[in-house]
């Protein structure tokens, strides 16, 4: 009787636990030691440019710092998906990965190492605590009312930008921001901790939700998901390290998939509304919904939808009551499509400049990337099949990423999290899955353009810095696409080529 031969390779396990503790070493030294929040003053000047040094050193040291974190995750990637793949090969059916447990520990301890940090890489987490010491402090409206408003609170001198300008998001943020304001206590320092922690929260939240959606498509796929979230240096560093509400509007997002999934069309939409009364940009996939309701055939009926639609309409009703304002109460949500900033229409705009006056400039750069959204988004609705909802979650990834690549006037790296959270709930899908990974490591060279390298272009402060908009744009956004490209190409090819693996092609519910 012959011995089996013993698998190639370091083993899943301990592979993945070696590169965990490798991370957390990573995460612990580059970055958690320098910026410890408890060995300077909470201040918005205090972020890691300036710990590192607005110098070629300072910029070398940020990018070895990504270029460690990302090699460690995508190491454990890799592996996770060498034993899926293994697992299908030999038959199990399922991802190879033994519980999503394990993988949530680790997240979790990725996360509780950034927390109590200062913030990283942006001021935005000062923002929401003034926007909260209005509404619960002032009990003044943040929606209509900027900071400034209140000079006198000594919360509204840690606020470095946007200081005249009032809140641009939706009145659930605002409600779900007393939690972190209340466990503060009025002290600078926990209010931030609370803040980045809420965000690390709804992040694992959003990492457990994405991997029930994955596991529901194709069983077994749910470590992965979760790990291709929650691993993601992108996605820890904005939530823990920097504390971005962009967790609690995927969280709600990442609901309303798993209740699509689990046929409970009508609880989704609710969701999708949560999400909505959060940040404005959930609602570029209403269309897309819309579409796969109306092509699905068997799809719920709209008179199965009709209760829950008037649900939606009343928690927008209720959520928006106590700091409606008239058209007033969404001038700065409105506004925010006149802010051009290390993006693609940034850089048209800077081009433009040199032919024609700065307005007309700006309104043909934002409609040139609209327009190019646009056709994106008609072909991906042509496209799309009903019924199934592994299709609709690709598409509405691959939507998403479209905005942020080509429409969005303001690029932010944190935006990224958007199409990753949908694009990991199915990771057996390349064309989604690894544009939005790539998409998570450049969009993290943005911060070279716009602080190491803006003031070598010019030092007046109120330039367009086109050259930074330009190199930005060039850093950020070639190779997701081109990585989409090749996927789509590949997977176009694989479509009557390549046998499906076992769980594939789930994910057309029973509807109610």
């Amino acid at each position: 009787m012959k011995t089996p031969m013993p698998r190639p390779g370091v083993p899943t396990v301990a592979g993945l636990l070696a590169l965990a503790l490798a991370l957390e070493a990573a995460y612990a030294l580059l970055i958690l030691w320098p910026m410890r929040i408890w060995s300077r003053p909470v201040s918005p000047h205090t972020h890691l440019v300036g710990t590192f040094g607005v110098d070629r050193t300072g910029a070398l040291r940020y990018v070895l710092t990504v270029a460690v974190l990302f090699a460690l995750y995508g190491l454990a990637l890799w592996l996770a998906v060498r034993q899926g793949r293994r697992a299908d090969a030999e038959g199990e059916g399922r991802s190879g990965l033994s519980g999503r447990w394990p993988v949530l520990g680790a997240a979790v301890l990725f996360s509780a190492t950034l927390v109590p940090t200062h913030p990283l890489s942006s001021t935005d987490v000062f923002n929401y605590m003034a926007g909260a010491r209005i509404a619960w402090v002032h009990h003044d409206n943040p929606l209509t009312v900027p900071p400034l408003a209140y000079p006198q609170d000594p919360f509204i001198a840690l606020v470095l930008n946007w200081r005249d300008i009032p809140s641009p998001y939706g009145p659930l943020w605002t409600l779900v921001s007393a939690l972190p304001l209340a466990l503060g206590g009025g002290h600078p320092l926990a209010t931030v901790i609370a803040f980045k922690a809420t965000a690390a929260v709804f992040l694992l939240g959003t990492g457990l939700l994405a991997a029930a959606v994955a596991a529901q498509l194709r069983p077994g796929s749910g470590p992965l998901a979760l790990l291709a979230l929650t691993w993601n240096p992108l996605a820890v560093w904005h939530a823990a390290g920097n504390g971005h509400n962009d967790t609690v509007m995927v969280f709600f997002l990442a609901l309303a998939a798993l209740l699509l999934v689990r046929a409970l069309p009508g609880p989704a939409l609710v969701a999708l509304t949560a999400s909505a009364l959060v940040k404005f940009a959930t609602l570029l996939l209403v269309p897309l919904a819309a579409v796969w309701w109306w092509r699905g055939g068997q799809n719920p009926p709209l008179k199965y939808l009709a209760p829950w639609l008037a649900a939606c309409a009343l928690l927008v009703v209720l959520a928006y009551a106590p700091f409606w304002q008239g058209w007033d109460t969404f001038r700065t949500a409105l506004d925010e499509g006149n802010y051009f900033t290390v993006s693609g229409p940034a850089a048209l705009r800077g081009a433009l400049t040199r032919v024609v006056d700065v307005d007309m400039a700006a309104v043909v750069a934002a409609w040139t990337g609209r327009a190019m959204f646009l056709a994106t988004s008609v072909a991906l609705l042509w496209r799309l099949p009903g019924r199934e909802t592994e299709p609709l979650l690709v598409a509405a990834a691959l939507t998403l990423g479209a905005y942020l690549l080509f429409a969005a006037t303001y690029f932010a790296p944190w935006y990224v999290l958007w199409p990753l959270t949908l694009a990991v709930m199915t990771p057996w899908r390349r064309e989604a899955l690894l544009p939005a990974l790539t998409l998570t490591l450049t969009a993290m060279s943005v911060l070279l353009w716009a602080t190491w390298a803006r003031a070598r272009f010019s030092a007046d402060p109120l330039a367009d810095w086109y050259p930074m908009h330009v190199l930005a744009f060039v850093s950020v956004v070639p190779l997701p696409l081109a990585v989409w490209w090749w996927e789509h190409r590949r997977e176009g090819r694989c479509v009557s080529k390549c046998p499906r693996a076992s769980g594939a092609g789930r994910g057309r519910p029973r509807w109610p």
